[in-house]
């Protein structure tokens, strides 16, 4: 119950944060790593942190009036799940939410952060279903996907998007949406 008032505001608000104007001054602090790492979860500009992390995390609990356990509790699972998607790495034994296929997990934002786009949610993919930021990651996911199909025997663990695919994975995400497309356009 605690999870929506999670996901909602955080998914936003770092959906703004990636907006070029607050990007600039604020998040890009947190993209110095382009390989997720655990430590980099908390590692962010102090009004982002306040308005992304803490203001999200601690603001359904206090809404709600959550017991001072729940409210712990749910505040160690928040920094397990953060530190799991930043980890870059999908282990079973220690990451449950791998099993759960609308989590998004460390996959989904390694590309957040080696690629830059889309991809904003935390702990579920919804909101990135729903406002269609999820459709980059998709499309690399898929091409991924087919390529290791076509070379599962060489042990290829990553393939790398070449900058070509990746100017052409932010065309497709931008399709559809007038204001992105405005957003793209302003960007090259």
């Amino acid at each position: 119950f605690l999870s929506p008032s999670n996901s909602l505001p955080f998914s936003h608000s770092s959906s703004v944060f990636h907006h070029r104007w607050f990007y600039k001054r604020f998040h890009k602090q947190h993209h110095i790593f382009k390989t997720s790492v655990a430590l980099n979860t908390e590692y962010a500009h102090p009004l982002e942190h306040l308005v992304s992390n803490v203001l999200t995390t601690f603001g359904g609990p206090l809404l709600l009036g959550s017991h001072v356990l729940v409210f712990w509790s749910y505040f160690a699972f928040r920094l397990w799940e953060t530190f799991d998607g930043h980890s870059g790495y999908t282990i079973p034994i220690l990451s449950p939410f791998s099993v759960v296929s609308w989590w998004t997990g460390p996959q989904m934002h390694d590309f957040h952060h080696s690629h830059n786009i889309g991809a904003f949610g935390t702990m579920t993919c919804f909101w990135d279903w729903v406002c269609g930021t999820d459709k980059a990651y998709r499309l690399f996911a898929a091409k991924e996907k087919e390529k290791q199909g076509r070379k599962n025997n060489e042990g290829i663990d990553r393939v790398e998007i070449k900058e070509d695919d990746e100017l052409e994975t932010k065309k497709k995400m931008y399709e559809g949406n007038v204001w992105k497309k405005a957003a793209w356009v302003s960007a090259q």
